[in-house]
């Protein structure tokens, strides 16, 4: 059941990723369409100007060759024109800027619906791996953005090559660890664990080689206190046939 879990979860993760592609791409189109939107408008107006230009000019023509003035019949004449080309490159650039405005937010959107999938996606592969292997406290950590993603990796897969035992003696107060960092975020008990935790998975990282990861003598404080101690309390919940449900962590019980 937790494999079929993981293995949907990181389908799904997959998905999202591929969701997020297209998004990237749609959004990179609109505001490609909002600037070619302003470019064709300016254009336009350059168009219009010229011909505003060129039908003034044949008026003011047609009134100097009747002998007529600027004044008078004529003289309105030549306002209107002036008046309604102006307006119609005023309308032209409104609408112009309202298609651009448009396809510019058409593109935020996408944008915002992309980083929600890559997030979506990110959830879905650290949701799958937690399912597989149970690294539950740093997973937490990191679905409240208190660990660097780049850090859990490489700890999630030396957690999971720990034998079953080691494990089980973890789980005995990491589940209720988990509990109380998702219900108490901020107690004294949360940021000591998120301290810790955090320098553990920075050292594994950094013997992973992981960029800007930094090699802590904390760190590895940290796994030579945790190893002994989940060690003995797992070797005693096997002795009783013990197990602890962490997977209730992810499934509501």
């Amino acid at each position: 059941m937790a494999i079929g879990g993981a293995v949907s979860d990181l389908f799904g993760a997959f998905g999202s990723f591929q969701q997020a592609g297209a998004l990237s791409k749609a959004s990179k189109a609109s505001y490609e369409n909002a600037d070619i939107t302003r470019r064709s408008t300016a254009i336009e107006l350059a168009q219009k100007d010229q011909e505003v230009f060129r039908v003034v000019g044949a008026q003011q023509a047609a009134t100097a060759a009747a002998g007529f003035t600027t004044g008078g019949t004529a003289g309105d004449l030549l306002r209107m024109s002036a008046q309604q080309a102006a307006l119609s490159e005023q309308l032209i650039q409104n609408q112009g800027e309202l298609t651009a405005r448009g396809y510019e937010a058409e593109g935020a959107s996408q944008k915002s619906q992309q980083k929600a999938s890559n997030a979506a996606g990110i959830g879905g592969i650290v949701g799958g791996v937690t399912k597989l292997v149970g690294w539950v406290i740093c997973t937490e950590l990191v679905k409240q953005g208190r660990m660097p993603r780049k850090f859990w990796m490489p700890g999630a897969a030396v957690f999971a090559s720990y034998p079953d035992y080691v494990r089980e003696g973890y789980y005995v107060w990491a589940v209720p660890s988990v509990r109380h960092l998702r219900d108490n975020p901020n107690s004294l008990y949360s940021r000591f664990l998120c301290r810790i935790f955090n320098w553990r998975a920075e050292n594994i990282a950094a013997s992973r080689k992981v960029r800007g990861a930094r090699h802590l003598l904390r760190g590895l404080a940290v796994t030579a206190v945790l190893w002994p101690l989940c060690y003995a309390i797992g070797a005693v919940r096997f002795a009783l046939n013990k197990q602890t449900n962490w997977k209730g962590l992810y499934n509501g019980g």
